[in-house]
């Protein structure tokens, strides 16, 4: 289901702007729009490190490993 929540620990936002953030996912940057982020979700600027739960479609739309 491309919907459905993928949950990852441990995230951090490295930047952001007013259209989103860019996460740290182990070796790479990911920019994450702000309508992106689903329930959940305990990061929101920089310096934040948590939990970011996305959708699927958008996991696979980036190429970012499950965790």
């Amino acid at each position: 289901m491309p919907e459905s929540p993928i949950t990852y620990e441990n995230v951090e936002v490295t930047r952001c702007n007013d259209l989103g953030f860019w996460c740290r996912f182990k070796d790479s940057e990911v920019f994450v729009g702000r309508n992106v982020p689903l329930s959940g979700t305990t990061i929101h600027r920089v310096g934040d490190c948590g939990r970011l739960v996305i959708p699927r479609w958008f996991v696979e739309d980036k190429g970012i490993p499950e965790p």
